[in-house]
């Protein structure tokens, strides 16, 4: 016991005051530090967690970019091949229409060949065929264009081919005015005294049977062309052709 003493006594007869104290301030310091320390580790931690939770979070929002840009190229895409479709298609029903209207307009022009059309022959409203019309008025063109010849083959080739015609009186009448012209005077005769005969109501027969005497005064056939002449003036009373009829049958 006595030497423990001893020993303590010389011991803090060694260890001066002020080195206790800075052992305490020493390691105070050094637990402060260490508790610095922590806390920035902690900190750091947190930073580090924060940037890795940006980091996935600017990856995924590029990741959905880049899948939302695919997506609009692939719409873009889908949408050019369908434009180009529809384009296909206009051409198309562009293409069909134009046929349509050529088919439509092609059957319109043959219903127009034998449809019938309505012409006035003698004041009355006729139905005629449009071939027959075409006929008639291409004969008539050529009497009214001095081939006499060419008329009287085309007024006779229509009496052939529409016998039963509405222009049949028209046709007569012109056919045997060509033969006159032609010095054919009994041809015409025959022709103006059949039209006279077959359509006695018709606007030409009066003038048929004036050119029938007309036709007999060339024949030297007076007492004919007088008879004509008093028929003219007995059944078609007022007309021009009766004023006409007396006049030459004085003349006679």
């Amino acid at each position: 016991m006595t030497r423990w003493l001893l020993a303590l006594v010389l011991t803090a007869s060694v260890t001066p005051a002020w080195a206790l104290f800075e052992d305490n301030e020493a390691r105070r310091a050094i637990l402060e530090l260490r508790s610095r320390m922590e806390r920035q580790e902690i900190d750091v931690a947190n930073r580090m967690r924060n940037l890795e939770a940006t980091v996935d979070q600017v990856r995924a929002a590029m990741g959905g970019q880049l899948a939302l840009q695919q997506e609009i190229e692939r719409l873009r895409a889908e949408i050019a091949r369908l434009r180009g479709q529809l384009e296909e298609q206009a051409n198309e029903l562009s293409k069909t229409q134009r046929a349509q209207r050529d088919q439509f307009a092609n059957v319109d022009s043959r219903i127009k060949l034998v449809e019938p059309v309505q012409v006035q022959i003698d004041g009355e409203n006729v139905m005629v065929e449009r071939g027959e019309q075409r006929m008639f008025e291409a004969a008539l063109n050529e009497f009214r264009g001095g081939d006499f010849e060419g008329a009287e083959r085309a007024f006779e080739q229509f009496r052939l081919q529409f016998p039963e015609s509405a222009y049949s009186p028209e046709a007569m009448f012109w056919l045997g005015s060509s033969q006159f012209a032609l010095k054919k005077y009994k041809d015409s005769i025959a022709t103006q005294a059949e039209l006279v005969d077959s359509y006695p109501n018709s606007g030409r027969a009066a003038d048929a049977l004036l050119n029938k005497g007309f036709a007999e005064i060339e024949l030297k056939q007076t007492k004919a062309a007088r008879k004509s002449f008093e028929l003219v003036q007995e059944r078609y009373p007022g007309s021009s052709a009766a004023a006409t009829a007396a006049k030459r049958a004085a003349a006679l």
